[in-house]
């Protein structure tokens, strides 16, 4: 079989001058890549496409009858007729280029008086690896960051704390007892930026586990999300608590999901509006959904939210506590999602209704946790 993959349904059986395209059958379903066949009577000069996988027609265009070598030079953007001349003492090439505006990698081999060709579409490669390298560039961005933060950090929290057991003026204490707050958010930012990394390069902290039932949680937490929903239309009436399955889950995680989801219900539902958390028990996993009033999200923007310091809002307000409207790092989503993702878990968000831009929706955020 041919070096260049499972193209060819027959070996080769002649590489003499005599070769015929006869001997050679190709079944296009086969193709790994696109395939094409330029043949010539007398001169290679003379080659021209006698054949072409039509899969990949739609992408390159129908190419039977054209000039090889012009197919040839219009890949090569840089010393084409050397390269070409290399193809014909070589019998055999590959290089990469641009191709009807398609990013491509070019594979070339003579055969006798046929020559062949695959051409791999290279746009979808050099996506992925763009997004594996920015991947990597921020979570070392987020390592050094956070660990260069975290120094002097400390330092600030100690001392104004040591401060503030002193004695000062009225004004001074509001001053340090800022000053101390806005150290413990900073403070709290670096730990989810660092928690992002950790989730990633220590799976062994999924190893610590614990046994809950998702309605007795949310049950005994109605405290906490009464507290952020107070002037929302919520109240236990409001919850619909079915689950009867146990689950086993890595230390905190429902700690961390239950702190998210009341902080970005505060910032997500308008005064009055209202809020509803329902679960129930799936055939593998426990369901949970936690649905609100607002103004719904763009859905080609329903996957975003989950993407580091992704905003929903157009600006970031580093001091505006949970407000409705305002915006937070854009960390929370992102490290539950890793986490359900370690786990074999599931999490979206899905409009009630038909999205229409600044009419009010109802945004449901869909939670699957495995029944392991």
């Amino acid at each position: 079989m041919s070096k260049l993959g499972p193209q060819i349904s027959s070996t080769i059986a002649d590489n003499s001058d005599n070769s015929s395209p006869n001997k050679y059958r190709f079944d296009p379903d086969m193709a790994v890549l696109p395939i094409m066949l330029a043949t010539w009577d007398d001169s290679f000069k003379e080659a021209k496409i006698t054949y072409q996988n039509p899969k990949s027609i739609d992408k390159f265009g129908d190419l039977k009858g054209r000039c090889f070598k012009s197919i040839f030079m219009e890949v090569c953007t840089e010393k084409g007729g050397d390269k070409y001349e290399k193809f014909l003492k070589d019998k055999r090439i590959s290089l990469s280029g641009s191709f009807k505006g398609i990013e491509i990698k070019f594979h070339s081999r003579m055969h006798g008086n046929i020559i062949q060709t695959s051409i791999s579409d290279n746009t979808k490669i050099f996506e992925n690896r763009d997004k594996v390298q920015r991947a990597k560039i921020i979570d070392s961005f987020l390592m050094i960051g956070s660990h260069e933060l975290k120094t002097p950090l400390n330092a600030i929290m100690g001392l104004s704390s040591l401060l503030l057991q002193s004695e000062h003026s009225k004004e001074t204490l509001e001053l340090l007892e800022l000053i101390y707050s806005s150290s413990e958010k900073l403070d709290g930012l670096i730990n989810s930026m660092l928690k992002f990394i950790y989730l990633d390069s220590s799976p062994e902290a999924f190893n610590k586990t614990e046994v809950i039932n998702i309605s007795e949680t949310l049950a005994n937490s109605f405290k906490l999300l009464d507290k952020y929903l107070y002037d929302r239309d919520f109240s236990m009436k409001r919850m619909s608590l079915e689950s009867k399955k146990e689950l086993n889950l890595p230390k905190g995680l429902i700690e961390d999901i239950l702190q998210e989801i009341v902080i970005n219900l505060r910032r997500n539902t308008p005064e009055g509006a209202k809020v509803e958390i329902r679960n129930y028990d799936l055939e593998n996993s426990v369901k949970l959904e936690v649905e609100n009033q607002g103004l719904g999200i763009p859905p080609e923007k329903l996957n975003d939210v989950f993407k580091p310091f992704y905003l929903t809002q157009d600006k970031m307000h580093h001091s505006s506590g949970f407000e409705y409207g305002k915006a937070g790092m854009g960390m929370g989503l992102t490290i539950i999602k890793r986490s359900l993702d370690q786990l074999g878990g599931k999490i979206w968000f899905e409009n009630k209704f038909e999205y229409e831009k600044g009419k009010e929706n109802c945004v449901i955020l869909n939670i699957e946790f495995p029944v392991v």
